[in-house]
């Protein structure tokens, strides 16, 4: 029975499989519209790979429901400059039992406030519990993500890359220190809003906070006994004049371009 399949440049329903019977599948040059109905076709599906989306705005349909799917990657063609397609069709739908999802827009920050993606609907209307999420080359609302990540206690690891932040307006904005606190602090009172992050990229983005406050944060966070902190294996800070390694730490400017932000906490 065929459980795993790879389609380049095909209309999928033009090709005659066990479409019921896939586990796993990979589009390589896909339309929009074809992610769509691959899921109405594949109802044992637990892996979808979709890589070089092309938006064809000719996506007509209602939610729909997927009850196996596991793991999502959604890709855009490299050249692509609107995602408006690939954002109403993943909002269309209902999967309950999603843990990884990875999106990548473009390789490089959007200049504009073009790739607007929003992911609250499909996350809040499925009431799924992913555990990984990976962000790159889009434009986000800073509010409403945050708010998305208040629906997610599960997520363990965290990735956003050369992403664009906005207001409500919307309008191109630089992340102020109220974006990672809310991400990592801990207060005695009430309970950290991500409990179970473990792994956090954060790089490529406009800021204006020190990397001092990272590391407070950091502290804090994993700190507690005085023995957390220093048991991650592996954290860099560049872009804000500040590197920290497991030995050492430097800080300088009170804003900027962080450029990369990695760490993880021991498992």
């Amino acid at each position: 029975m065929l459980t795993t399949a790879t389609i380049k440049s095909f209309y999928h329903s033009y090709i005659s499989l066990p479409w019921r019977s896939l586990v796993h599948l990979r589009f390589d040059s896909v339309l929009c519209s074809e992610i769509y109905t691959a899921l109405q076709s594949c109802t044992s599906l637990d892996t979808l790979k979709a890589h070089g989306i092309v938006e064809d705005n000719a996506f007509v349909g209602d939610a729909t429901l997927h009850h196996q799917l596991k793991s999502l990657t959604l890709k855009s063609e490299r050249y692509e400059g609107d995602c408006r397609e690939c954002c109403r069709i993943f909002n269309s739908l209902r999967i309950p039992e999603l843990r990884t999802l990875k999106i990548k827009l473009t390789s490089s920050r959007p200049a504009t406030v073009g790739h607007r993606f929003d992911i609250y609907p499909c996350i809040s209307q499925s009431r799924c519990q992913l555990s990984e999420l990976s962000i790159e080359g889009a434009s986000l609302k800073e509010q409403i993500f945050l708010d998305c990540l208040r629906l997610l206690p599960s997520l363990s690891t965290l990735r956003l890359s050369n992403n664009a932040w906005l207001d409500a307006q919307p309008r191109p904005i630089v992340l102020g220190p109220s974006f990672l606190i809310f991400i990592l602090a801990t207060d005695p009172a009430q309970p950290p809003i991500l409990p179970n992050l473990k792994a956090l990229t954060f790089e490529e983005s406009w800021v204006g906070f020190s990397a001092k406050l990272l590391v407070d944060l950091l502290a804090s966070r994993w700190d507690d006994s005085g023995v957390g902190l220093h048991r991650w294996t592996n954290w860099e800070i560049c872009g804000t004049s500040a590197k920290m390694t497991r030995r050492h730490l430097r800080s300088g400017d009170s804003g900027g371009m962080i450029s990369g932000l990695k760490g993880g906490n021991p498992r």
